[in-house]
């Protein structure tokens, strides 16, 4: 998810896709889906799988997130296994040890029980994590890529979901606002108390976009 304009989003355009967004202050404003997969997306980089970071969130139907996750080890076992793919011997590769996005997601959940709840998944789930999410009570799936949609396990997933009457939808995204940037040293870009190491960037950040208004 995003959006490639920068997300300081207080640029003025007249495209629909951003008007639509813009808030009172006139600056974008981010709306349900790609809120919730733009928290996906930076749970995601809290994994240390230097192949594939991915992150999940899930939501109830008050539209409050009861529960994140990314892939990683076990607790315990961070340092202790390898994130090796394609190791000779199938007990050196990762693929046995780690535990999914949408796993850690419905582990870590701060409500009693997830009946009825969304689950916003940078990937499709495979199937052991469809299981979980049926099991978990979670009635929708959100995903934003499908690139191993060849593989058994999400083959098996997606029957898993239809059987149990799981919705899933792919979320959508307009390919011209594709990022969002988060810039630490922008909401105090005027406080002339920041920290040595940020100084100089806030400066020239808070140039730049005095020229631009300027312009």
């Amino acid at each position: 998810m995003s959006t490639s304009k920068s997300t300081r989003m207080d640029v003025n355009n007249d495209e629909s896709i951003w008007n639509e967004h813009l808030g009172i202050n006139g600056k974008y404003v981010l709306k349900g889906d790609e809120y919730f997969m733009a928290i996906a997306l930076l749970v995601g980089k809290r994994s240390e799988d230097p192949s594939s970071q991915v992150g999940a969130c899930i939501v109830n139907e008050d539209q409050n997130i009861v529960g994140v996750g990314y892939n990683g080890m076990p607790n315990g076992c961070e340092n202790k296994f390898s994130w090796e793919k394609y190791a000779d011997n199938p007990l050196e590769r990762k693929y046995m040890y780690v535990c999914h996005a949408a796993m850690n997601a419905v582990v870590n959940k701060n409500v009693i029980n997830l009946k009825n709840c969304k689950i916003y998944n940078v990937i499709f789930p495979c199937n052991e994590c469809a299981k979980i999410l049926i099991q978990s009570g979670i009635k929708e799936v959100v995903f934003l890529s499908d690139k191993r949609c060849y593989k058994n396990e999400t083959i098996a997933s997606k029957k898993l979901f239809e059987a149990a009457g799981v919705i899933t939808r792919e979320f959508k995204y307009d390919p011209e606002n594709s990022k969002i940037v988060i810039d630490f040293c922008e909401i105090d870009w005027d406080n002339k108390k920041k920290r040595p190491s940020v100084q100089n960037e806030c400066e020239s950040t808070s140039k730049k976009m005095a020229k631009n208004d300027n312009a």
